[in-house]
């Protein structure tokens, strides 16, 4: 296991009173897998992924993490005054990381996943999809060996939407990243994990966990994914769980 959540729970003090967010979570994440944090809005899934990065402290239990956190928001942030080159270099300035080794590291990732060439471009030069490419090596270029997805593809339209995330899941299997990643689209959960995780309304609490086996007779991307007929019992299973209150 490179990441456990042991009973975190949460909650913030607001105007009303107190906001009970999460409820004695616990998960853990193994090497190299995918899992999909899925729940119904107001669930608590950022609020999860922004405990994981340490941006907030739990108000009960604790993550362990082995290795570094790597967080891609739903925006690429990409700055438009840097080149693309730039910009994936970002990381490795701030915490003083640029080392030759890392440089080479940057190269060989730009040149691997076809954005070589555009480097000495800008970002707005760069369709959505390049984007969040670009914005996926940045992240893996400071070492994180876990990275949180918050809804990357929420911002682009369904056709790109299928083909960035066909670029991104063969991305994060070609480095062995281990990831979580939070939608609320089901049928790119089912595509895109190995593991589904299920949140309960607020305060949220882990209803169900699906170990997403897929009968396919080519590789497993999340375009082929979705011709599995074992892909709709996954997704009638989910939506049927998410209209399910969790007993109190």
């Amino acid at each position: 296991m490179v990441l456990e959540l042991k009973d975190v729970s949460m909650h913030f003090c607001i105007k009303e009173g107190r906001l009970e967010v999460l409820d004695k979570i616990n998960f853990s994440i193994r090497e190299g897998e995918i899992v999909a944090l899925v729940g119904p809005s107001g669930s608590g899934k950022t609020t999860t992924l922004n405990i994981i990065a340490g941006l907030l402290k739990p108000t009960g239990g604790e993550v362990i993490a082995k290795g570094e956190i790597g967080y891609m928001f739903q925006r690429d942030n990409l700055l438009e005054w840097r080149t693309i080159y730039k910009n994936v270099i970002l990381g490795l300035e701030i915490q003083k990381k640029l080392t030759p080794e890392a440089v080479e590291k940057v190269k060989r990732m730009l040149k691997t996943y076809g954005l070589w060439d555009f480097r000495n471009c800008h970002p707005s030069e760069l369709s959505g999809g390049m984007r969040q490419r670009v914005a996926l090596i940045r992240t893996l270029a400071t070492g994180a060996e876990i990275l949180l997805l918050d809804e990357p593809f929420a911002s682009l339209d369904y056709q790109t939407k299928l083909l960035v995330s066909e670029d991104i899941y063969k991305i994060i299997k070609n480095e062995k990243k281990s990831t979580i990643i939070v939608t609320h689209d089901l049928s790119e959960a089912i595509s895109m994990s190995d593991r589904i995780i299920i949140l309960s309304e607020r305060p949220a609490r882990v209803m169900k966990t699906y170990d997403i086996n897929l009968t396919l007779d080519e590789e497993r991307t999340p375009l082929s994914a979705r011709k599995s007929p074992d892909f709709r019992i996954y997704f009638d299973k989910l939506w049927r769980d998410l209209n399910e209150k969790m007993p109190k």
